[in-house]
């Protein structure tokens, strides 16, 4: 059947299916599982903010303060 459908279409195909039941890491790619065990590990540390300076308090909740419009 993949014989009859051009190209691109099995592409997105394929890319859909793989949203749907992943067939590689979320983290680092590998094949057969959809999280590996050594980023599943990564992914239970310690939470890391990637935003710099008063941006990063972890008090902090919902969307930055909008700049001042004038």
């Amino acid at each position: 059947m993949t014989r009859l459908l051009s190209p691109v279409l099995s592409r997105g195909l394929s890319i859909l299916a793989d949203l749907v039941v992943p067939q590689s890491c979320a983290g680092c790619g590998g094949r057969g599982v959809s999280v590996c065990p050594t980023c599943l590990a990564q992914l239970r540390g310690p939470v890391i903010l990637a935003a710099a300076g008063p941006m990063a308090t972890p008090r902090r909740r919902g969307a930055p303060p909008p700049p001042a419009g004038g």
